[in-house]
């Protein structure tokens, strides 16, 4: 088959996705009722006073020492008689923390920033120097200063020849920095380029890729095993100019390449990796609505760069993508549509799922030319994105969006687990329910066959008693008068034993050696009748396993009425070392106590739990075992391993008490990737692969997330540290 009867045939496949894509999400308009969509938050239109011509080029997040979003940083451009590098933060609000401009005598250009492991941020774009563009890397502070070597010489780098050379996308990597842009001044004429640098911006290599048309790199980012760029060719592809994908090694080899377009002209503005792939961004004019004109484009890919899908978004007149990224659920996309919106051109935000199928989209400017060029998602689950909107001048735009939905019901929370004895009334505690709405809510609760439904009540809180032992769950039913929320909780209802501890049992008579309880159950069960291999202190440590002390070979053996009140105790003995850590003189510990009794009604034979506390004391000086327990919490969150990880993080860390212990991952820009919940952790080292914590390298939602910079914060108990780490795959 010809190259044009296989450009013709790809032609006509395409032509049959975009209209079967139109009709699903006609049928998913149709039926999803309580689909969101975007609503402007705040929108800040600033122009800094120094000229009439500036524009945001890139946007991303901010952090504050805690590594928590604070703010947002942009780059682009400002122009007076000449233009600028521009730098501007914010803060959540959008309103200005700083504002500054770099740049000579020529006209300089921010057109990428990025975040940096030692807090500040890493810009590229272009500089005239020698009347010609050369690239510029441009390295800042987190309180936007331009930073300087031991030698007061800024961290200004230029790159270029005689030709015009411009940097259109930089990354921070393992070991450097990584640029993409073009170059005319080396190569076949316009070609892509390719430098990579080390930490201090000294060109390390440098790259070409092109034929004898224009070609460029327009987005870079680290893999796995090298780098992923994204651009457009007219040396090479199916005619005019197409998206072009190379993947090379470390040492920018090239791996692969791939081009994807029609006869019209297609390009490849934005790259970056998703789980199972790469996600770019573009536009077409080959295929789509726009005939003549162009759609934006997003095209997903396998990891060798085949296409797996692709969709394309516009109307009958010019329409583009500038950027894209994964958010929560989906992709965010950056561009601007003539197709839409208020006239002349308006800034673009569309959110689909991860299937490419659009959720919503969102225009933003007057009747002037205004263009969308970078979106990213928030830490607060919403998106900002920046651009530029033409007034009586061009003025560089940060506006937040967010999502609003119909109504949802509410939410039940009813906690627990729950435990308690019997004949002792349990509280139970729904306080956590909450409505999306913020509307007032009543609840009940389903405790038994016997009681049903409790009547609907204003309190969260309600109190309720088993008269005998008893497991399983209840329920909790929540209204906001219209839309209800259900829930259940654990429970376990228990005999109430009283446990004795030997006051000698860690004084220095003993040696340290033992803990010697004595168990005393209600009259109407027998001691004698106690399950020795269910017994257990602090949920794990069994009884010593010698007849003599726990397991009695004669059921009479060591019971006995130690506190004269006509009810005996059975007696066991513990390991002092497995019970408690190291306590001094005058230190006590509480601790608990669980087993089983048989027993036998009138209708049947049963196990029932029960259970006790008791405090054990030193009233001499006794045998050191392990760390203080006396409330004073040891805990030290340790470095993660292996690193740089690829992609799987172990993190190590130690305990000093028993305490509740919770993970947060989040990325560089502040998004909160995955929580582990790690529950109630006993105390000790957590150290090796069997027993640290482990993340596997994906989201929330089972995605694998990309090369870069991440943080985790480990809470345990009231302790909160934070600590840093690198992916590469």
């Amino acid at each position: 088959m010809s190259s044009y009867l296989i450009s013709k045939e790809m032609g006509k496949m395409r032509s049959k996705k975009i209209i079967l894509f139109a009709i699903a999400v006609s049928l998913i308009t149709s039926i999803a009722l309580a689909s969101p969509s975007p609503l402007i938050e705040w929108k800040k239109v600033l122009d800094g006073g120094f000229g009439k011509n500036d524009y945001f080029m890139s946007v991303q997040q901010t952090l504050n020492s805690e590594n928590i979003n604070d703010g947002y940083i942009m780059t682009g451009y400002k122009t007076l008689s000449n233009s600028d590098v521009w730098l501007f933060r914010t803060d959540l609000d959008g309103n200005t923390i700083f504002d500054y401009k770099f740049g000579g005598n020529g006209n300089d250009h921010g057109y990428s920033i990025a975040p940096t492991s030692d807090g500040g941020y890493i810009i590229t774009g272009d500089e005239t120097p020698n009347g010609s563009l050369d690239v510029c890397l441009i390295k800042i502070d987190s309180k936007g200063q331009l930073e300087k070597d031991s030698k007061g010489q800024p961290f200004n780098h230029t790159f270029g020849g005689s030709g015009n050379d411009r940097g259109w996308s930089v990354q921070q990597t393992s070991d450097g920095y990584i640029v993409a842009g073009y170059t005319s001044s080396f190569g076949n004429g316009y070609d892509a380029w390719l430098i990579k640098t080390d930490p201090k911006g000294n060109e390390i290599w440098d790259k070409t890729f092109g034929g004898t048309g224009n070609d460029s790199a327009s987005s870079v980012c680290q893999v796995s095993g090298g780098y992923l760029i994204a651009g457009y060719t007219s040396s090479f592809g199916n005619g005019n100019s197409d998206a072009w994908l190379i993947k090379t090694d470390l040492d920018g080899n090239e791996i692969w390449n791939r081009t994807f377009g029609g006869t019209g002209n297609d390009s490849a503005s934005s790259v970056c990796q998703v789980s199972g792939g790469y996600l770019i961004a573009g536009y077409t004019n080959s295929f789509g609505n726009g005939n003549w004109y162009s759609d934006a484009w997003l095209i997903k890919t396998n990891l060798e760069g085949n296409e797996l899908w692709d969709v394309t978004f516009g109307g009958a007149v010019n329409d583009s993508a500038s950027s894209v990224c994964q958010v929560s659920g989906g992709y965010l996309i950056a561009g601007n549509t003539t197709s839409f919106g208020n006239g002349n051109s308006d800034a673009w935000l569309i959110k689909t799922d991860l299937e490419g199928n659009k959720i919503w989209d969102l225009t933003y400017g007057g009747s002037g030319k205004d263009q969308g060029y970078s979106a990213i998602g928030t830490a607060d689950g919403k998106y900002i994105l920046v651009g530029y909107i033409t007034n009586s001048g061009t003025d560089g735009f940060i506006i937040k969006v967010g999502e609003k939905e119909d109504a949802k019901p509410p939410i039940a929370e009813a906690g627990g687990p729950y435990s308690g004895n019997e004949g002792s009334p349990i509280s139970f505690d729904a306080s956590g329910s909450s409505d999306p709405d913020g509307k007032s809510l009543q609840y009940r609760w389903y405790f038994s066959d016997k009681d049903g439904w409790t009547d609907w009540s204003d309190s969260p809180t309600i109190s309720y008693t088993w008269l005998d032992d008893w497991e399983g769950t209840v329920k909790l039913e929540v209204s906001n008068g219209k839309l209800t929320g259900t829930d259940t909780a654990a429970v376990k209802v228990i005999i109430s034993a009283t446990i004795d501890i030997d006051p000698d049992t860690i004084n220095k008579k003993s040696g340290g050696q033992w803990v010697t309880v004595y168990i005393e159950l209600p009259a109407e069960y027998d001691v004698k009748n106690i399950d020795p291999k269910t017994v257990m202190i602090n949920d794990k440590v069994p009884p010593v396993m010698d007849p003599k002390y726990g397991f009695v070979s004669s059921e009479n053996d060591y019971i006995t009425d130690v506190d004269n009140d006509g009810i005996p105790e059975r007696m066991f003995k513990f390991n002092r070392s497995d019970v408690a850590s190291t306590l001094d003189t005058g230190d006590s510990v509480l601790v608990t106590l669980i087993g089983g009794v048989k027993y036998k009604n009138e209708f049947d034979s049963d196990l029932a739990d029960f259970g006790g506390t008791d405090t054990i004391k030193v009233m001499d000086k006794g045998k050191s075992i392990a760390t203080r327990v006396d409330g004073n919490i040891s805990f030290a969150a340790l470095s993660p391993y292996p690193q740089p990880c690829n992609p799987e993080v172990w993190i190590p860390y130690t305990l000093g008490q028993d305490v509740d212990v919770k993970i947060r991952i989040y990325n560089d820009r502040g998004q909160l990737i995955r929580i582990l919940n790690l529950g109630h952790q006993a105390a000790g080292l957590y150290l090796n692969r069997d027993k640290s914590a482990h993340w596997d390298g994906k989201n929330e939602s089972g995605e694998e997330v990309s090369s870069g910079i991440y943080f985790y914060i480990i809470r345990a108990g009231d302790f909160v540290t934070t600590k840093k780490f690198v992916i590469i795959r």
